[in-house]
């Protein structure tokens, strides 16, 4: 056997036990956080095993070693596939849930990390004036973004924001009718350093109906802890506001083939995630050096049963690290 057929052999056997044992690894993510992480990624290290197994099974000769590998590939491709599989059928298979009626008004939102290491917060800013949506919802709204506040409040007379004393990179802007507003503490208990917060606005939709729309932005899951208290106050903190109209967005840091998005997804029914497979972050490794895809569906859409969904996708790539994502509903 030649050296580069020893070095493609070797390769392939272990891409195929990696991902096996991401597999296996994987399945304590419904009762260990930590675990869950390697969730997060179930994409790539399906495909690792996929393609190893497949290398493998070509390369190897026919014995006890290939049934082996072939089988630790086929824990990581099984497990995997049946974590990733459902969700991105419903992306692949097209937004449109709903097609609207004759003489509905459609209500547009965009959700959109703006990133607080921004390097050109106009770009930004002319993005958004180009989707032209009713309601945007903004997060990593942070002082490098404060130079477009002007210019925001000329497109969006009205804004919800968390008072100046409450540490928060969250803000709601709109054009429509504004009913009320306000800045939710996520973690009134403050067993975070730094809570989590949401904001809210009321506001009379293009439909002639009332419509709350909801924006948050969550830490990252590891370490897991404070995520997942999040997670669990988040869903109590929404209760008291109407459920059927309501439009919850953001940053989650979370993917949907993890085992806390499962959990999100059940407390906060009876909203249910309108965003699949909606690959979004990073689109930039850091200013100026753009990543050549998006590795991450992490901001999500929710939505009440009034709402029908016409469209969820992602806008052109901006001055952020997220891709901006609209959100076209109706009634």
């Amino acid at each position: 056997m030649t050296l580069w057929r020893i070095l493609l052999v070797a390769t392939a056997a272990e891409a195929a036990l990696l991902g096996g044992l991401m597999g296996l690894l994987s399945l304590g993510g419904e009762w260990n956080a930590w675990l869950d992480v390697v969730n997060q990624f179930a994409p790539f290290w399906t495909a690792i095993a996929l393609v190893g197994g497949v290398a493998a099974w070509a390369c190897l000769a026919r014995g006890a070693q290939r049934t082996a590998v072939a089988a630790f590939a086929a824990i990581g491709i099984v497990v995997g596939g049946a974590r990733v599989a459902p969700d991105l059928a419903l992306g692949f298979a097209g937004v449109v849930q709903s097609p609207p009626r004759h003489g509905s008004a459609p209500l547009r939102v965009m959700t959109f990390n703006v990133w607080s290491n921004n390097p050109d917060p106009a770009a930004a800013l002319r993005t958004i004036a180009a989707a032209s949506p009713d309601v945007v919802d903004l997060q990593e709204y942070s002082e490098n973004f404060h130079s477009q506040d002007k210019a925001m409040q000329t497109l969006y007379p009205h804004r919800a924001v968390c008072p100046s004393d409450v540490q928060s990179d969250v803000e709601i802007y709109t054009r429509l009718p504004l009913l009320a507003q306000g800045c939710v503490i996520v973690d009134p208990s403050h067993r975070l350093d730094d809570p989590l917060h949401f904001v809210w606005i009321r506001v009379v939709a293009p439909d002639g109906k009332t419509a709350t729309v909801v924006t948050t932005h969550m830490v990252w899951p590891f370490p897991p802890g404070p995520q997942e208290r999040e997670l669990i106050s988040l869903a109590e903190q929404l209760r008291p506001l109407p459920s059927d109209e309501l439009v919850l967005t953001g940053d989650f840091n979370l993917t949907p083939w993890s085992a806390a998005m499962g959990r999100l997804d059940r407390r906060l029914a009876p909203l249910s995630r309108r965003s699949h497979a909606l690959f979004s972050w990073p689109i930039y490794l850091k200013p100026g050096i753009r990543a050549p895809f998006a590795i991450l569906p992490i901001d999500q859409v929710f939505a009440g049963r009034a709402w029908r969904t016409v469209l969820v996708r992602p806008l052109p790539r901006s001055s952020s690290d997220h891709y901006p994502v609209l959100v076209t509903l109706y009634r």
